[in-house]
């Protein structure tokens, strides 16, 4: 089967703002669908990653020009942000969860 893009012109995973500007001590509520598991009898799978799997991340970009996300290391990013639902996360336990859509939730990869 063919991905919704090639059957219709349609963008199938979308950000909205797709620019997000924000600053010291604001709040951002991230949600997005997916999951690590699903059995759609192969309906669904776009050929991309695992099949059986729809997975969304969140990562920072360095240069708009380049397709390849800033290590955690190299981001400023994760310094300063904090989770409202796990209080003994840092920035990279957050950073991480994120940029593999939940499967790892921390450094310890748990």
């Amino acid at each position: 089967s063919s991905g919704i893009n090639a059957e219709y012109g349609a963008t199938e995973y979308d950000f909205i703002p797709n620019r997000l500007t924000v600053k010291k001590n604001d709040l951002v509520h991230v949600q997005w669908t997916g999951s690590n598991t699903h059995n759609n009898r192969n309906d669904g799978d776009d050929g991309e990653g695992t099949g059986g799997t729809d997975r969304s991340n969140i990562i920072e970009m360095g240069d708009e020009g380049a397709n390849y996300p800033k290590t955690i290391a190299e981001s400023k990013f994760w310094e300063h942000v904090k989770s409202l639902t796990d209080p003994s996360a840092d920035g990279t336990d957050i950073a991480i969860g994120l940029a593999c859509a939940g499967y790892y939730c921390s450094k310890k990869g748990t």
